[in-house]
């Protein structure tokens, strides 16, 4: 009935792992967790992962070689045995007691795709990782009333259940590259799929420092360029995008990235320190969009 699917790389996903199991076990039903280790380096992660095998019904792969976010999700799907997959990122833990219980009540809906959405704690301790705390906290913590208002806006990969036939049917590309979960969201309105959002968020845990969420934030918005060159991504489909756009045409883009090549090195300090501004995380966004479509 469910399969539940869970990538993985350097990651510990033990705890996660045990949770989604002892809550499909409660719920009586059908169902499968698989993880797939994208060839990950730290041998103490990999021995530790070593333990899901042990539980019923589930298992743990190494791969051979790391074949990036979107292959390794297709070849999960591939693999899976049941109609509904649920992917859940590695880095996440459900919120409740009930979380698998919720998905499944919705099995015999009209909806093809489900988003639970995300949260994140109430305050982060570790302030090396308050950029990427404090941009999900404003952005991507949204209520599923809201999603639902634009629901091809905020479709984050990281925790939906989606059928097997519709998630095969979406062939993604398997390139190996950071910030696909915009794409995501392009492909399933493309395919007219209905979807759902519902309150039935994962808590994400695994938080970046800052300076490699600000590398993570360049490698989006270069994923970003490249399948809008390609002809696959409207403006339409992208706020950051559809702003550029916007300036391009009012012929204020260059002199935005003439701009963004003074003020970036003021604002990084800012958002490498302790208490990052998101309004200047959204300046620096802009500005690199700028520099590398000039």
């Amino acid at each position: 009935m469910l399969s539940i699917l869970i990538p993985t790389f350097n990651y510990d996903v033990t705890a996660l792992v045990t949770e989604v199991h002892k809550q499909s076990i409660a719920c009586k039903i059908e169902f499968e967790i698989l993880v797939y280790d994208d060839a990950s380096t730290d041998l103490e992660v990999r021995k530790n992962n070593t333990s899901i095998n042990a539980l019923e019904n589930a298992s743990y792969t190494i791969l051979k070689s790391n074949i990036g976010r979107s292959a390794i999700r297709n070849k999960l799907a591939k693999t899976a045995q049941y109609e509904w997959l649920l992917f859940l990122d590695a880095d996440v833990m459900p919120s409740s007691f009930d979380f698998i219980e919720n998905y499944i009540n919705l099995k015999n809906s009209k909806y093809e795709a489900v988003f639970g959405g995300f949260i994140y704690s109430k305050k982060n301790e570790n302030y090396s990782s308050n950029l990427r705390w404090a941009y999900g906290k404003k952005y991507e913590q949204v209520d599923a009333e809201k999603r639902n208002k634009t629901p091809y806006q905020i479709t984050i990969s990281a925790n939906v259940l989606i059928k097997k036939p519709v998630f095969q049917s979406l062939e993604l590309e398997e390139t190996n590259r950071y910030g696909m979960d915009n794409y995501f969201g392009v492909k399933l309105r493309a395919k007219n799929c209905s979807i759902f959002h519902m309150q039935n968020p994962v808590l994400h845990c695994g938080l970046e420092d800052n300076e490699t969420y600000l590398k993570k934030t360049n490698e989006g918005i270069d994923t970003l360029v490249y399948f809008f060159k390609k002809g696959k991504l409207k403006s339409s489909d992208n706020k950051l995008l559809a702003l550029y756009l916007r300036l391009k045409a009012m012929k204020l883009h260059q002199t935005i990235s003439i701009l963004g090549s003074v003020l970036n090195p003021i604002i990084k300090i800012n958002l490498l320190g302790s208490k990052p501004k998101t309004s200047f995380f959204q300046m620096y966004k802009l500005f690199y969009i700028c520099k590398i479509m000039n």
